[in-house]
């Protein structure tokens, strides 16, 4: 069986994150790893550091997972994105964060902020595109559960100590309406690594490859609490 994490963050890019792309590698890979899904925040708190064009905005939210292919030795690195829509104190603004799989390069840079839309516009495009919607962490404080129409799956499990993710009470949830599950350890820090992700039988290339396993359902969840 091959083993992955599929809700990671970098230094790089995250501004909670605080462990570089290299060193995550390199942690994952000691743990007996196959790949991971790097997922860092698609948001306004992470453009806010960056400046100039919008592909120049783009290449500071790709550098996270471009500084992980590059020491990847081996590893699988797939790229994923968490996005939160709006800005604090503006009428779109939510706790909420989505777990977005089947995206590539080309499309972050098609489509300049995304975090400015609500979930409903984005929902459109991720339809256009094939993508797939998964609610991060849907029972932490101050999350709220959304209409199913516009989800493809739940995390029901996270992995991540600093959070009360409640994920029994996920579980139960996305069970009942027949959503996508998905696990994964949330990581920003090392002592976050692997304490989530997936396991499945067959290799994963590309962030297209993560997306139809998912929908296939053929793998199981790692669950380490």
């Amino acid at each position: 069986m091959y083993k992955y994490d599929i809700h990671v963050h970098t230094s790089e890019t995250s501004c909670c994150g605080l462990m570089s792309a290299a060193e995550t590698v390199e942690r994952y890979r000691a743990s007996g790893y196959t790949g991971l899904c790097f997922t860092d925040h698609y948001s306004s708190s992470t453009f806010e550091r960056a400046s100039g064009s919008w592909r120049d905005k783009a290449d500071r939210f790709l550098s996270g997972y471009r500084a992980a292919k590059k020491v990847a030795d081996g590893l699988d690195i797939l790229l994923g994105a968490e996005l939160h829509f709006g800005r604090p104190g503006e009428h779109i603004y939510s706790s909420n964060d989505y777990l977005v799989y089947g995206i590539t390069e080309e499309f972050i840079y098609a489509y300049p902020e995304l975090h400015l839309l609500t979930l409903p516009e984005f929902s459109e495009i991720a339809k256009k595109h094939d993508l797939l919607v998964i609610q991060a962490h849907p029972m932490r404080n101050n999350m709220e559960l959304v209409h199913l129409d516009l989800l493809d799956g739940m995390e029901v499990y996270n992995g991540n100590q600093n959070h009360e993710a409640r994920n029994e009470k996920a579980e139960a949830f996305a069970r009942a309406r027949g959503y996508i599950l998905t696990s994964g350890s949330d990581c920003h820090e090392e002592k976050h690594v692997g304490r989530g992700g997936i396991l499945c039988s067959r290799r994963l290339s590309s962030s297209a490859d993560l997306k139809a396993l998912l929908r296939s359902g053929e793998y199981e969840l790692i669950k380490t609490i």
